[in-house]
């Protein structure tokens, strides 16, 4: 009666916090946020966001590409186009429409100055013309005109950063305009179209993960159990210990980030581990007939302890994300290791009030008994185990050196465009502009007049400038470039009459200084805010340019720098800025600060383990068939040109964390086997009997969890399921059969 007492109180108190956090958890929303990846503080973000705050974002933009199969330079398509980009100047929250059809060239004529059209839209003859010079110079060709000639780009100038609910007012106003319109192809991309795609798939992948989770338990559990009664209690548990952290989520930060979208199978693979284990043991203690109060006193005694240290592993291992410098990373750490402890401590609390207002099973009724199959599988493992020492050794060596030597051709790289999926719609859309434009990727380039006395609009300086610009043109394969090199340019060919021949700078310095006090004189300059600052002190420089990856880039911004340091005499500083640059910058800075963070989990587990068993032996012994997985792992993804980011680089934290578990339980069994008065041989064949069915099961439990992100329209979700799926799997591996026969030659049983 008493422990029905205590079970009833426990129940009611885990049943009221739950309908709060049920309450706070249907407020779930998501955000998705570039900048809030970038460390804080750094010195890379600082400039950035100076930078940004002088000349604007390179984000606040809307791509609309629009393909014509019968050609571009026709009246019919051209004047579509116009009356398109006169209507998108009254949506709310466009600041700035530049299309092919407001496109102009400044010309002087005798009565001033003038701007004349690059395109006559209503006259075909003229329009061949037309598309002749345009081609001719290239000035906007790569950016307006595709270099095939058969499709145009509109770019909408937004308010910076718009949230998902305006951003998606404005893209639903863009549809429904150009669906007037009923253009062959229309291709549309920006940060406003990214943040729609994002926020969109993270709340549908939230949902399918959430569904998922709940297939998977009830398809492992019915096999393993043939009864129904685990499933709901297991259910049960999971299900509170994901509402209770989404609850804790949003009243500390209101809104989950695209990592937390994982949250639900996360907790499902390791809280169905803690599940299985205890009811494992519950269900062997009526088996040795036991009464139900005693097999759970029993179960809470020999596995609590065990599923506790496991839970403070794993949560560790994700506590160890939080020494990184990116507020997602850390969240995404510190609230998974949060609902790990969670679902551990109402596993160990409500399963077995659970199981006490219960009635106990029938085992062999309700239950499929099969100690005879895991008994003669588990036994023929062991005797294989032991007759085939040395060739596990040899084995374990060889694999262990062939993937260090695959661990060499790791790299740290991410593509602009690698985190989504070839099928998914944006990729296709960003694609579109890869192919028949100068790319979606921006390039910016800050230079800053570093001699009060002087201006960037010095003679030397502008011949520097054009260096740098000629050598980005020839070394980066960018579009077209735009910096005060341009208005210069375009000035002094509308001095000479729209002479294409003088669209160059002045070639002397009385003729560049007297074209500079014109270009003042008629405040010129004022206009190109975005350009140039008005103490024509500082300037950007800004292009696009392909997606090739954050590794080749570095080589060439690497080559750039050296390129400034002996090439340009002017009194300038140089620096690539933007926000791709950061986001390559910042890949490559957590990435090497998640390696320190596996490294400090190693270190703090292994502690936690020397202590537990006051064995340095053991420490070292336990930390062996860890590692080996997270170097075969290495030496695949170098194998196959897998790249190191933040998606993969996280996997190694989170699958030492994880396959730790497996570990700890055969160590507590083992632990337990000689505390009984066994000798080293014979606890090492009753711990592998006895947990090996436990660790089997629940990995492939956790792995067929995490091959569920397979599912994923994000790259970086499926390639961490599969990365830790196979990490999991070599993990169970060395735990059964190269953990034993580490014990059996290095451990020295105690003398009492």
């Amino acid at each position: 009666m008493k422990y029905k007492k205590i079970a009833v109180v426990i129940i009611g108190f885990i049943a009221l916090i739950s309908v709060f956090a049920g309450f706070i958890a249907q407020k779930i929303s998501f955000n998705y946020s570039i900048e809030s990846y970038f460390p804080k503080g750094e010195p890379e973000v600082e400039f950035y966001n100076t930078f940004s705050q002088q000349f604007g974002r390179d984000i606040g933009f809307v791509l609309i590409g629009i393909e014509n199969k019968n050609g571009i330079f026709n009246p019919s398509f051209l004047n579509k186009i116009d009356q398109f980009s006169k209507g998108c100047r009254s949506v709310k929250d466009v600041i700035k429409v530049t299309s092919p059809t407001t496109l102009k060239n400044l010309i002087k004529t005798p009565s001033g100055f003038t701007e004349i059209d690059i395109l006559h839209i209503n006259d075909a003859k003229r329009l061949q013309k037309d598309s002749i010079s345009i081609f001719k110079n290239k000035e906007w060709v790569g950016s307006y005109f595709s270099k095939k000639g058969n499709a145009v780009n509109i770019i909408i100038t937004t308010k910076p950063l718009l949230d998902k609910q305006k951003g998606d007012s404005l893209l639903q106003a863009l549809d429904e305009m150009l669906a007037t319109y009923q253009f062959d192809t229309v291709k549309i991309a920006g940060r406003i179209r990214t943040q729609n795609y994002y926020i969109t798939q993270m709340g549908n992948e939230f949902i399918m993960f959430s569904l998922l989770s709940i297939v998977l338990l009830v398809i492992f559990l019915l096999l393993i159990y043939r009864s129904f009664w685990p499933i709901w209690v297991s259910a049960l548990v999971i299900g509170l210990s994901i509402m209770w952290t989404i609850a804790i989520i949003i009243l500390i930060d209101g809104q989950m980030s695209m990592l937390l979208t994982m949250l639900p199978i996360l907790l499902f693979v390791i809280g169905i581990s803690d599940v299985i284990h205890i009811i494992t043991k519950y269900v062997e203690e009526l088996r040795n007939g036991a009464d139900k109060i005693a097999a759970i006193t029993t179960t809470v005694k020999e596995v609590g302890l065990a599923t506790f240290l496991t839970s403070l592993t794993t949560s560790l291992g994700f506590l160890s994300l939080i020494s990184s410098n990116s507020p997602p990373i850390r969240e995404f750490g510190l609230y998974v290791a949060i609902g790990v402890m969670i679902t551990y401590f109402i596993s160990i609390l409500l399963l077995p009030a659970l199981l006490i207002l219960s009635k106990a099973p029938k085992i062999g009724t309700n239950f499929h008994q099969t100690p005879s199959f895991w008994n003669i599988q588990l036994r023929k493992g062991l005797y294989w185990m032991v007759g085939n020492k040395i060739k596990i050794v040899v084995a374990t060596i060889v694999i262990t050196l062939v993937a260090s030597l695959g661990i060499f051709n790791v790299k740290i790289n991410n593509l602009f465009l690698d985190d989504l999926s070839e099928k998914s719609e944006l990729k296709q859309d960003l694609n579109f502009f890869e192919d028949h434009f100068d790319g979606i990727r921006p390039l910016e380039i800050a230079i800053y007049s570093t001699d009060s006395n002087k201006t960037i609009l010095e003679y030397e300086t502008m011949q520097d400038i054009l260096k740098i610009e000629n050598y980005i043109q020839q070394n980066f394969e960018v579009g077209a470039i735009f910096s005060p090199l341009e208005i210069v340019r375009k000035t002094n060919r509308a001095f000479h009459t729209g002479n294409i021949n003088y669209y160059k700078l002045p070639s002397s310095k009385s003729e560049h200084d007297a074209l500079i006090q014109k270009i003042k004189k008629i405040k010129i300059l004022n206009k190109a805010v975005n350009t140039i600052n008005s103490e024509f002190t500082q300037c950007r420089m800004s292009t696009k340019l392909k997606d090739i990856g954050s590794a080749e880039l570095r080589e060439k911004n690497k080559a750039f720098y050296q390129f400034i340091a002996s090439e340009i005499k002017s009194p300038i500083e140089v620096k690539i800025t933007g926000m791709p640059h950061l986001l390559d910058t910042t890949n490559a800075y957590i990435t090497s600060r998640l390696v320190r963070g596996l490294s400090l989990a190693i270190v703090v587990i292994a502690l936690i383990i020397g202590i537990m068993y006051r064995s340095i032996t053991i420490v070292l012994i336990s930390l062996v068939p860890n590692i080996i997985p997270l170097i075969i792992v290495g030496g695949i993804m170098g194998y196959f040109n897998m790249d190191l980011k933040i998606s993969t680089g996280i996997v190694f934290t989170i699958a030492f964390g994880i396959a730790v578990d497996d570990t700890i339980h055969f160590l507590s069994k083992f632990k337990i086997e000689l505390a009984k008065g066994k000798s080293v041989p014979l606890a090492i064949k009753r711990t592998f009997l006895s947990t090996g069915k436990a660790i089997v099961l629940t990995s492939i439990i956790l792995s067929s969890g995490f091959i569920s992100f397979t599912f994923s329209d994000f790259e970086s979700t499926v390639m961490i399921g599969i990365l830790i799926c196979i990490t999991l799997i070599t993990a169970v591996i060395a735990d059964l059969f190269l953990l034993p026969l580490l014990i059996l030659k290095f451990y020295k049983k105690p003398r009492s």
